[in-house]
């Protein structure tokens, strides 16, 4: 009886850890709460002193809105703010009811490649990943693609033109009105000398090489010799009207690796005297909505790190 029931025990187990949640495994939902609880380098304090400079703009608005404005329609006192929702998707709901209670309104581009948007490498995102995107857009921000189509055409052979086609399908045929991307800053980028933006013939980067060409490269992961051909398409071959990284930027601050690029009480007091529109570029991993520890960090990076990034 006592090995019967110890077999019960280990089936109901694994049971309860196979239920799922809105199609996420529920062990995995759980551990990566846990995770990501764990990584919070800015509090309540530091939502209070970016509401500060949020305040002081003529308007907040989605980077969709900044591309549509003419340039002498650009006010000066505009910030546009800009979230990669990267590994935590619920962070990225809380910020985005932080901001609509404030009359805030930004772009969050979802990362097609990470652990919340499907379950396997294939197939069409996970509904809760759409149940988190319907509520960032209910509440008047933009929806975009954290694009990572270049690392996946390396990894699978697929065609990264393909690659974007089919995410943007899957995220308009559920209702979302996707015009821009932001490229992934992948570490394989790194190690094999690409930008994810390079997809996109408006969006060179001459220092990797030539706008066509064949990437060949390891993976440092797996040791797999990994290779795509690099072939770039309009931007308007996939419906899409700009990439993020490539928006003008006259004032550009980024809370990257849990730090800002510069100090905030400095941006604060230039924005309030520059005749300069302000860009941000916020990371919801890094900030803790319920009271979660905060892990001790740099205030800001030399100038030479300050730079967007991708």
């Amino acid at each position: 009886m006592t090995k019967v029931r110890a077999m019960v025990r280990a089936v109901r187990t694994r049971i309860a850890r196979e239920r799922r949640t809105d199609g996420i495994r529920r062990a995995v939902l759980e551990d990566r709460r846990r995770v990501l609880a764990r990584r919070r380098a800015f509090g309540s304090a530091d939502l209070e002193a970016l509401d500060g400079i949020l305040r002081q703009a003529e308007a907040v608005i989605p980077v969709r809105e900044l591309v549509a404005l003419s340039p002498e329609r650009r006010s000066p006192r505009l910030v546009v703010l800009r979230h990669d929702t990267d590994n935590d998707i619920e962070n990225a709901v809380r910020f985005a009811e932080w901001e609509a209670e404030r009359g805030y309104r930004a772009s969050y581009y979802v990362l097609h490649t990470d652990w919340y948007y499907r379950d396997g490498f294939a197939g069409p995102p996970t509904r809760y990943v759409l149940r988190a995107l319907e509520r960032i857009q209910r509440l008047g921000h933009e929806i975009g693609l954290h694009n990572n189509a270049l690392t996946v055409a390396l990894r699978t052979g697929r065609d990264p033109a393909d690659v974007l086609a089919t995410e943007l399908a899957y995220l308009r045929r559920h209702g979302f009105e996707v015009v821009g991307t932001a490229a992934h800053g992948d570490a394989l980028c790194r190690a094999c000398g690409y930008n994810n933006g390079e997809v996109f013939v408006e969006t060179p980067r001459p220092e990797h090489g030539p706008a066509r060409r064949t990437i060949v490269c390891r993976d440092p992961g797996s040791g797999r010799d990994l290779r795509v051909e690099l072939a770039p398409v309009p931007m308007a071959s996939l419906g899409l009207t700009y990439e993020a990284n490539f928006i003008e930027n006259r004032y550009y601050l980024t809370d990257s690796h849990g730090r800002w690029n510069r100090p905030l009480e400095v941006a604060a007091a230039e924005f309030e005297r520059r005749d300069a529109f302000l860009k941000f570029l916020i990371h919801p991993s890094w900030w803790a909505f319920q009271g979660e520890p905060l892990l001790a960090r740099q205030e800001s990076v030399p100038a030479s790190e300050g730079q967007p990034v991708s």
